[in-house]
């Protein structure tokens, strides 16, 4: 079964679906059939085997805090010996709150098993510098900038997640980059 990779907005999700299926006396059966056969849609959680030994999260089509520390808990907690590499465009739309939510997240990334985390950016580059220094990867000033820099991630034995809003243009990148 394809649920087994879930994180857990994807896992929220579904159990949503499920209790209006039965709350609305719909056939649960088939319901959860189908549930059995979802897999991640683009930019939505979708994992992507680059090679035997690099595997991609395409999160990369919409972030805000709580989705973000979803996708960095899956990451962190991914059972493998792989290094863990966290690729985070801006959350945006976060208004006066955006310094202090993009802060928070590089202050919970170092208590998370993540090794290296790259950040693409104005606001990101908050979370940047929240984060101990043997966690920094690089903090790129926008995709522009990451585009060129890409394959260099591609390092073998790596799980790498993409995670941004979608106007930072990861999520268009990737979506010719990887598929």
């Amino acid at each position: 079964s394809n649920l087994s990779i879930l994180n857990i907005n994807q896992i929220n999700n579904i159990m949503i679906c499920a209790l209006l299926l039965f709350k609305l006396q719909l056939n649960l059966k088939k319901g959860i059939r189908k549930i059995q056969n979802f897999s991640s849609l683009k930019g939505r959680g979708n994992i992507v085997k680059k090679s035997k030994k690099i595997t991609l999260i395409d999160d990369s089509y919409n972030s805000n805090p709580i989705s973000l520390k979803n996708s960095l808990d899956f990451l962190s907690a991914y059972k493998n010996n792989s290094k863990k590499v966290a690729v985070i465009g801006d959350m945006l739309e976060l208004g006066k709150f955006s310094k202090k939510k993009h802060g928070d997240i590089g202050k919970y990334i170092n208590l998370i098993n993540i090794d290296k985390v790259y950040t693409i950016g104005k606001e990101s580059k908050k979370i940047f510098h929240q984060l101990d220094p043997s966690k920094r990867g690089f903090s790129y000033k926008n995709i522009k900038a990451f585009e060129k820099e890409f394959d260099k991630l591609m390092v073998a034995n790596s799980i790498i997640l993409f995670k941004s809003s979608n106007s930072v243009g990861l999520y268009k990148f990737l979506n010719n980059k990887i598929y």
